[in-house]
């Protein structure tokens, strides 16, 4: 087995704004997706993960590309990262979390490449919950045979202020989702903290792991690539 690695977008390839009434042109920069600066740091951990032989899969992002397709491209001419996500094919607009999370699903779900996936992310607590459902859901509903490899996916949660407590709310997200109406039980996936700080989301049909990112370099990068392709 390789490892893959995807990445958000906003808030983890270029910055996030906060809307300020104050100053209309954050509301516009926010508004309109650009300009956005890139995240420091942010092309030097790729460069770091690609070096370990992990596969670049592009960007899943909550961008609507009939609204964003046309920005989205430009930031990444104009931040210098057209060696990651230079083909626009590369860029899966999602519109939504849900179909962010099941873009990921999907390729950890591809019985023709078995591969541990790589995502890269700054708003756990939206993310994974989402991811963890649509596992769940295509184990328990759509079926998945015995045989099939179990769907590996590592969340490097991306360093911010607010990221203990999203990740917190991440926790209890999962958690709340034992009242499903999907017809959840105690084998439903549960988080799990690790001994290395780790939390993990693991059943038989799902290993679903989210890693504390340090600052964006290239040795955190490497650091991220080795252990993809040691859970591979």
């Amino acid at each position: 087995m390789g490892a893959i690695l995807i990445s958000d977008f906003d808030g983890t390839a270029v910055e996030k704004l906060k809307p300020k009434l104050w100053q209309p042109r954050t509301r516009a920069r926010n508004m309109f997706k650009y300009p956005l600066a890139g995240m420091d740091g942010y092309i030097d951990f790729l460069e770091g993960v690609n070096s370990t032989g992990v596969e670049n899969g592009g960007v899943a992002t909550i961008r609507k590309e009939w609204a964003r397709r046309w920005v989205t491209e430009r930031s990444i001419r104009k931040l210098g990262m057209t060696g990651f996500f230079g083909d626009p094919e590369s860029v899966f607009y999602g519109g939504n979390e849900g179909a962010k999370a099941l873009r990921v699903a999907d390729v950890a779900l591809d019985e023709t490449k078995p591969q541990t996936v790589g995502m890269i992310e700054d708003m756990p607590q939206k993310f994974v919950p989402e991811l963890v459902e649509r596992l769940d859901f295509a184990a328990h509903m759509a079926g998945v045979p015995e045989d099939c490899p179990v769907p590996r996916v590592i969340v490097g949660a991306v360093q911010h202020p607010d990221r203990p407590s999203r990740l917190n709310q991440m926790m209890r997200d999962i958690f709340a989702l034992s009242g499903d109406p999907w017809g959840w039980t105690e084998q439903s996936p549960q988080p799990r903290e690790q001994a290395d700080g780790s939390i993990r989301i693991r059943t038989d049909f799902m290993n679903v792991s989210v890693v504390r990112l340090g600052a964006y370099s290239y040795d955190e990068g490497v650091r991220f690539g080795e252990r993809l392709l040691a859970d591979s």
